[in-house]
Order: structure tokens, then C-alpha cells, then sequence
């Protein structure tokens, strides 16, 4: 919607008007997009643990007493958000859940079909900036499970421990993996040479363009 005005006042965007285009294949990704979404708020650990199978098995394997508390995450993380969608539709008090709920219901909205008009799909990282919205919408949902369910507070109780060892077991990963401090001789070569090409390429470069 940012971008209406230059779309009717700007004559010669044609590199960023490319990206608007009336997707109508977006219409199959209601129960995709409205999953992302809660999710944000929930426990993404296939997204967390990596891109593909392999990588995330990897992370697995590195330390493999930490399965548990990744199994157990995933299934709450599930759980979580049929939890969200329970909550939208039993509670029925007023006030301020009331408007916290229909506004979170009308970001998802608004996130849905603005991708009717981008070429883009529905990927997490590209409507990212609605995280802080379904988290206060959260944080609801948990106050009136806590009241309701006396059982809430155990389950919340052991995702809280299991991500301290679960997170614990990525930190390790990834220091001995991916941490910049694995190869720091080439960092520190690239900062006092001011030459960030001693590290990569950015893709414009690769591509001979914006993107």
C-alpha cells in the first residue's frame, strides 16, 4: 500500500513495478500464510534448525542427546497454534481481548492479500515485521489458557527447560559450524584491509545489478 503513490505519480519505475502483479495462485496459501503467521509466536525449530532435512539432521546429530527437547518443541510448537485458534474462538470476554483479537485478525487479513499482488510467495522472512502483533496476541491467549487449564503452566514450564538445552545445543553448533571465529584470521584480514570481498561478494555484484 506504501508504494501506491509512486505507482500513480512515478513514470519510469519499470524495475520495481515488475514486482506487482495480481497473483491469484496466492488463494491456496490461506492455511499456509495464517501458520506462518501464528508461528512467529511459536516454536519454528525445522526453521531454526535449517534449511533442508540434511541440515537440520546435521544440528541433530552433533549433539544427540538434545533430541528429546527438539521433539518435544516441535509437537508444542503445534500444539501452540491450535492453541491460538482455540483460544480466538472460545474466549469470549471483551474489553481489551477483544480488540487485540480482531486486529490481529485483520493483520493476518491484510498479509493475505497483499500477496495476491506480489511475486513473491508467502515465505516467514517476507511479512516478518507482523511478529510483534501475534506475540501481544499471544501473550492473551496464554493469560486465559493459565486460567482455564491448570496443566498450561507445566506444559509452558518444560518448553522453557527444554529450550535452554535445546538452544544450548545450537549455540555449540554453530560456533563450531558457521561462527565467524572459526575462520577469524580472514575476518580480521578483512576489516584491516577495509576489503569486504576478503569474505564474499554481495549478489549485486555477481548479478551486474540491483536487486
Amino acid at each position: 500500500s506504501t508504494l501506491i503513490p509512486t505507482y500513480l505519480y512515478v513514470e519510469n519505475w519499470k524495475s520495481t513495478s515488475s514486482n506487482i502483479v495480481f497473483n491469484i495462485e496466492n488463494l491456496k496459501n490461506a492455511v499456509t500464510i495464517l501458520a506462518r503467521y501464528l508461528s512467529f509466536a511459536s516454536f519454528e525449530v525445522p526453521y531454526i534448525l535449517g534449511g533442508s532435512t540434511s541440515q537440520r539432521l546435521a544440528v541433530i546429530q552433533s549433539n544427540i542427546w538434545v533430541t528429546p527437547f527438539a521433539i518435544y518443541l516441535l509437537l508444542f510448537g503445534f500444539l501452540l497454534i491450535g492453541a491460538y485458534i482455540f483460544v480466538f474462538i472460545k474466549n469470549k470476554n471483551e474489553d481489551a481481548w477483544r480488540k487485540i483479537k480482531y486486529l490481529t485478525l485483520g493483520i493476518y487479513v491484510l498479509t493475505f492479500f497483499s500477496f495476491f499482488f506480489s511475486i513473491k510467495g508467502p515465505s516467514s522472512h517476507t511479512f516478518f515485521i507482523v511478529f510483534p502483533m501475534v506475540t501481544f496476541y499471544s501473550f492473551y491467549c496464554h493469560a486465559w489458557l493459565l486460567e482455564k487449564y491448570k496443566y498450561w503452566k507445566h506444559f509452558m514450564l518444560t518448553a522453557l527447560i527444554s529450550c535452554l538445552f535445546f538452544y544450548t545445543s545450537l549455540a555449540i553448533f554453530n560456533y563450531h559450524n558457521k561462527s565467524i571465529y572459526k575462520d577469524r584470521a580472514r575476518v580480521v584480514k578483512a576489516i584491516n584491509e577495509k576489503n569486504y570481498k576478503t569474505l564474499g561478494n554481495r549478489r549485486s555484484e555477481t548479478w551486474q545489478n540491483g536487486y
